[in-house]
């Protein structure tokens, strides 16, 4: 029990890249970042910690967003093999890399780092507004793909 307990967590990292899409996250995150510091030149004010945790907190929901998308895919079977890009880092669960369970607890983790990273930042602007932007945003990041997990 305790030995195939191990085995699976080994494994997970490993199955958990397959279900998130980092490639794309990353590429979501530069317009992220690159507002940060428009809005920063705007202000003639740059506060770095806040630059970096917007950052960690808005590339975290996009990787909710692809996670949710992989769990909708898979749960309403849309993909087959003349849809798949064969991109190890992504498509995973649809393709059996991962299971249902690996890609539910990416969903959460990325969920808990995105709102603990917002949360953290809304506590230190003291911004209830953001608060709402956040909240919006992660439910856009987990409904976008057809409002259904």
């Amino acid at each position: 029990m305790m030995t195939s307990f191990i085995r699976w967590g080994l494994g997970f990292p490993k199955r958990a890249y397959t279900v998130m899409e980092l490639r794309t996250g990353f590429a979501t995150g530069l317009p992220i970042l690159s507002s940060s510091l428009f809005a920063a030149y705007l202000t003639s004010h740059i506060n770095w910690w806040f630059i970096i945790i917007f950052f960690i907190s808005g590339f975290s929901f996009n990787i909710v967003a692809n996670v949710a998308n992989e769990i909708r895919a898979y749960l309403k079977q849309e993909e087959n093999n003349d849809t798949f890009t064969h991109h190890l880092g992504s498509e995973g669960l649809v393709r059996g890399d991962a299971t249902f369970l690996d890609a539910c607890l990416v969903l959460l983790a990325w969920i808990g780092l995105g709102g603990l990273s917002g949360l953290l930042l809304v506590y230190l602007t003291k911004s209830l507004l953001l608060l709402l932007f956040g909240v919006v945003g992660l439910i856009g990041a987990i409904t976008y793909s057809h409002g259904h997990i």
